[in-house]
């Protein structure tokens, strides 16, 4: 499946579109928060396992929700649903602005996103966790 640019803003612009989330102080419970954030967990899950790949060392759960946590800023256990859309929109802003970005299948992305991604591929099982 190819996957246009539009539609990848799209998926990401999603987030929490779903359900109001609770938060969660535990690595398992912030990936589900994390993973949630995104429509399409199908489509995301398919780019996800293509992120992995460029991930080296960060191709784990808890090192993902790390990164991801560390990238929305403190408090971001604590944000509902519309919070963490903005702190997640603003991550990705900011890895773009500082030029971090990751090349996946000819897509320039924001390492947020490309974290956000791979993580969905971990939740729901598309890959298997070394």
């Amino acid at each position: 499946m190819i996957i246009d640019r539009r539609r990848l803003l799209e998926i990401a612009a999603g987030v929490l579109a779903a359900s109001a989330l609770r938060p969660s102080l535990s690595s398992a419970g912030d990936a589900a928060r994390y993973s949630a954030v995104l429509r399409r967990a199908d489509a995301a899950a398919r780019l996800g396992q293509l992120c992995l790949a460029r991930l080296g060392g960060d191709d784990h759960e808890a090192a993902l929700v790390e990164r991801i946590t560390t990238a929305l800023g403190p408090g971001a256990a604590r944000l509902d649903a519309t919070g963490l859309k903005a702190a997640v929109r603003a991550a990705c802003a900011n890895d773009f602005a500082a030029g971090r970005t990751i090349d996946v299948a000819g897509w320039i992305l924001a390492e947020t996103e490309v974290r956000l991604y791979a993580l969905v591929a971990l939740e729901t099982g598309s890959v298997a966790q070394a």
